[in-house]
């Protein structure tokens, strides 16, 4: 048995230890009790050896912690830094910049060829990249920070207020007077795919001036999340305080668009584009794990500490200076792929702050995205943290079987 929740795994040659047993036993050995200094000395109570037989306990590693040094190019990606308080590990501040828009999506049979009419059917959601982040990681308990501009619109007032209903912290928002609030066009097949346009709105406003009104709201020790969809240089002065602040940046660079200097990458700890934005980063087609592989070689070059490549139904790619791994996605039945990045990155930092380590946040983030695509919408579609716990052990006991 190994998982986050207890730092050993459990092996026995007796009878099947179940989980309430273990952590009974855990508990036992973890208590300042007369009782647990008699039996430290041999790890496991005399009744305990009665019931199991013998039992080994394996230490797992906690947190991940690269042991590698910033070099020229390749820099020590930033490691989950556990804070004790009375026995428990909080959670580190997470906080997202991004975009918010108004999804007008047309469900269609088939995605149009240019020049083709279809007929669909309309229906409005909450949506825009930075939002859909954040209301991942609120949807698993976090209670991120978001910045982003919204119109004084009926829109904006719309997206405020799903933002607030999703759990999100909203002080860092700003109602742009004049402006109208982003908005996005969404064509969605039956077989999940899509296409999609955008008129960013507000979104564009966001000046590297305007960037210092939300340092306030950021926290040492955070981890921040910033796409691409915002402007080149109000994201260039946003890496410019990473080290003023002392935040883990994770950036997603979608859409992809040039302009942002060498020195902005240099202060991002992982960068996580899809297989499309991979290509257009690198110019290395990604068509499986061997293929990401080497785009994430081009990828660490520009100066990011870490790269995640995401295939899409094939699963993950990441790789930093220490080595690399990659992580099958979970088969489920495919309804609408809009928002899936957007799940993966909200939940993948949301995991980081709840100090997960690497590994294990990397599938929890898969597990978000498998769930997230199994749903029409963006914000709509994100799941619940017990939800995503339920989906996590069904995985775990097909596995076994």
């Amino acid at each position: 048995m190994t998982g986050s929740s207890l730092p050993f795994a459990v092996i026995t040659w007796g009878l099947p230890l179940t989980f309430s047993a273990a952590l009974r036993l855990w508990l036992e050995r973890s208590q300042d009790s007369p009782k647990s200094r008699r039996t430290r000395s041999t790890g496991v109570s005399l009744k305990a050896r009665r019931l199991f037989g013998p039992i080994t306990f394996i230490r797992i590693p906690t947190r991940w912690q690269p042991s590698c040094r910033n070099s020229r190019s390749r820099r020590a990606s930033p490691r989950t830094r556990p804070n004790l308080r009375c026995g428990k590990m909080n959670a580190r501040p997470l906080m997202f910049f991004g975009t918010t828009n108004l999804d007008l999506c047309f469900n269609v049979e088939r995605l149009p060829t240019p020049g083709e009419s279809l007929m669909g059917a309309l229906t409005r959601h909450p949506g825009g990249k930075g939002a859909n982040q954040a209301v991942a990681a609120a949807r698993l308990g976090l209670k991120p920070h978001f910045y982003t501009y919204l119109g004084d619109d009926d829109a904006g007032q719309s997206l405020l207020k799903s933002l607030m209903e999703a759990g999100v912290r909203t002080e860092a928002i700003t109602v742009c007077a004049g402006e109208v609030s982003g908005l996005a066009v969404v064509m969605v097949a039956d077989d999940g795919s899509n296409m999609i346009v955008i008129d960013p709105g507000a979104n564009s406003k966001v000046g590297p001036d305007m960037i210092e009104s939300a340092t306030k709201f950021i926290e040492r020790d955070a981890i921040f999340v910033a796409e691409m969809g915002m402007p080149i240089p109000a994201l260039n002065r946003l890496f410019e305080m990473k080290r003023e602040k002392g935040f883990d940046l994770i950036f997603n660079p979608a859409p992809v668009r040039p302009g942002l200097p060498s020195a902005a990458w240099r202060n991002v700890d992982f960068v996580t584009p899809n297989q499309t934005e991979a290509f257009e980063l690198t110019g290395i087609e990604v068509c499986d794990f061997e293929s990401a592989a080497r785009a994430a070689e081009k990828l660490l070059d520009l100066g990011p500490g870490a790269a995640l490549i995401t295939l899409g139904a094939q699963g993950a790619y990441y790789a930093d200076c220490t080595g690399s791994f990659s992580l099958r996605a979970f088969p489920v039945k495919v309804v609408d792929t809009t928002a899936a990045g957007d799940a993966f990155n909200g939940a993948f930092a949301a995991s980081l702050a709840q100090r997960l380590p690497l590994k294990e946040a990397v599938r929890k983030a898969l597990a978000v995205a498998a769930l997230c695509v199994t749903r029409r919408g963006a914000q709509s579609s994100m799941p619940t943290a017990q939800a995503v716990d339920e989906f996590l052990q069904s995985q775990t006991i097909l596995e076994l079987e």
